[in-house]
């Protein structure tokens, strides 16, 4: 399907528009001329109503995430089983998973697949980035390198993962980082030839000119925009990027201040995102209300302590994405938040029933600090 790029360009005008403005604003602010503000303000606003996307109906936002707080599978379970496979889906299925998460990439040759890194170094047995090899070479790849003694996983299509999750009735959260063209013709190409997925899975980015471009192309498709702080000028650390200069460095930390305010205001509601992945440090109760008043829902991520699973569940009431579900148990069973057992003694009785899954568990969370 051929998807013009007159959307990305509109969006990334309009986005140019709002931040120009939004700079003048300040200064002019300091400067005190409240009238030239006043007509800034409103050809903001007069831009943001010509653009806007609506979301799609809280029914079917419903239908996607129903009413209560649940755990979502963080690559379907990447700490439980070779992370991004059918295999993985599986057993996070078996282990009660009804909704999961995964990335979505694309091949030399334009086929979608499921993988997170750029390169296939990290989980497979082979060597190069993603989008330089064709299918059929990716396909030979052994996927299961973190998991010694497990059988062999390939790296799935993106159509195949869709088809399993089907037949099992496990929604999919995709997580998508490349805004090309084509991947976006090829999400929505997806789309319309598995109408099951309207109502069975979320496009989530940290890029709002993909899941913007997206929807332009096919309004029915829900999305949900990732946020963290700093995302432009720091890792998630809060270190600065080891590749920005130090002028850009301070760039990137005024750019960053002007999409902190832009992602709390104007940014979810021109785009039609229906949810906000919000990292696990920003969360409250008083948070998940701030977006709850605008129409979000929150999605709160990546969350593998019992304790605050449990919050997150019965206080907050919230979906978390998770690395594991072996852990989760003691969730469902504590009897209340007082009585959830430390993350040390609920890991503890993993390693005495599942020592090779728990070693496993263990090198994937230590990975998960240095790239997510």
């Amino acid at each position: 399907m051929n998807i013009p790029q007159v959307e990305q360009v509109v969006f990334r005008s309009s986005s140019h528009i709002i931040v120009g403005l939004t700079t003048a604003i300040i200064v002019i602010s300091f400067l005190n001329f409240p009238r030239v503000t006043a007509v800034l303000v409103a050809i903001g606003i007069g831009v943001l109503y010509y653009f806007r996307l609506p979301p799609p109906s809280q029914h079917q936002w419903s239908t996607i995430l129903g009413a209560t707080s649940f755990p979502i599978g963080h690559r379907a379970c990447g700490a439980d089983a070779p992370e991004n496979t059918i295999g993985a889906l599986q057993k996070a299925h078996g282990n009660g998973i009804r909704f999961v998460e995964i990335d979505v990439a694309l091949t030399a040759d334009g086929v979608p697949i499921v993988i997170h890194d750029d390169t296939v170094d990290r989980t497979t047995n082979g060597t190069g980035h993603v989008e330089s090899l064709n299918f059929e070479q990716l396909r030979r790849l052994d996927a299961t390198v973190l998991y010694p003694g497990t059988d062999q996983e390939c790296i799935p299509k993106l159509t195949e993962f869709i088809e399993v999750c089907k037949n099992l009735n496990v929604a999919i959260l995709l997580d998508v980082k490349d805004y090309s063209r084509r991947s976006i013709a090829a999400l929505i190409d997806i789309y319309l030839r598995e109408p099951w997925l309207y109502n069975h899975s979320i496009v989530a980015s940290f890029y709002p000119q993909l899941l913007y471009s997206l929807r332009r192309g096919n309004d029915r498709i829900a999305t949900a925009l990732i946020h963290r702080p700093h995302f432009i000028a720091r890792e998630q650390d809060g270190t600065l990027r080891a590749n920005l200069t130090p002028t850009l460095r301070m760039i990137g930390d005024y750019i960053d201040c002007v999409w902190e305010w832009s992602i709390y205001t104007w940014v979810p509601w021109i785009t039609g995102v229906g949810a906000f992945l919000a990292h696990r440090d920003l969360v409250s109760s008083s948070y998940v209300a701030f977006w709850r008043d605008r129409g979000l829902r929150t999605i709160v991520w990546t969350v593998n302590e019992p304790l605050m699973k449990l919050y997150l569940r019965e206080v907050v009431g919230v979906h978390y994405i998770t690395d594991t579900m072996m852990n989760e148990n003691y969730v469902l069973s504590s009897g209340g938040i007082d009585n959830v057992p430390s993350a040390d003694s609920v890991f503890h009785d993993i390693e005495e029933s599942v020592p090779i899954a728990s070693a496993s568990t263990t090198s994937f969370l230590d990975a998960e600090e240095t790239i997510n």
